[in-house]
C-alpha cells in the first residue's frame, strides 16, 4: 500500500485558487492585505515615508516598486490567474520593507 492511499490521509492538494470564483478570490487577497497593512499601522510613525524618502532612497524605491508589483498581481488574479503565492511574497517584502523603514525612522529621530 501506497502512503499515499493509506486510510485516513487526505494528500489531495485542496481548492485551486484559479477554480474559485472572482468575489472569493478578491476576498482572500484583500485578508492577506488588511493584514499586512494591519501589522504596518500598529507601529506606523507619522513622518516615516517622508523620512524615507528623503534619508533611504533604496528602501523607499523598494516599496514603491513592491507596490508596483502587489497590483499587477491583484490585477492579474482578477482576469483568472493564480498569483496567490507570489502575491503573498511581494506582500511580505512590503510588509518587511515598511517595518524597516520604521525601525529606521525611529532611530534616527530616537523615539
Amino acid at each position: 500500500m501506497s502512503l499515499y492511499n493509506a486510510p485516513g490521509r487526505d494528500f489531495s492538494p485542496g481548492p485551486r485558487l484559479d477554480k474559485w470564483k472572482k468575489d472569493e478570490r478578491e476576498a482572500l487577497f484583500r485578508e492577506l492585505f488588511n493584514e499586512a497593512q494591519g501589522a504596518i499601522s500598529r507601529v506606523y510613525l507619522p513622518g516615516t515615508m517622508a523620512h524615507t524618502r528623503e534619508y533611504h532612497k533604496k528602501l523607499f524605491n523598494s516599496i514603491l516598486y513592491i507596490e508596483g508589483r502587489l497590483n499587477e498581481l491583484w490585477l492579474a488574479m482578477r482576469e483568472g490567474r493564480n498569483t496567490r503565492d507570489q502575491f503573498k511574497g511581494a506582500l511580505k517584502a512590503w510588509q518587511d520593507s515598511h517595518l524597516r523603514a520604521i525601525e529606521l525612522y525611529r532611530e534616527g529621530n530616537l523615539f
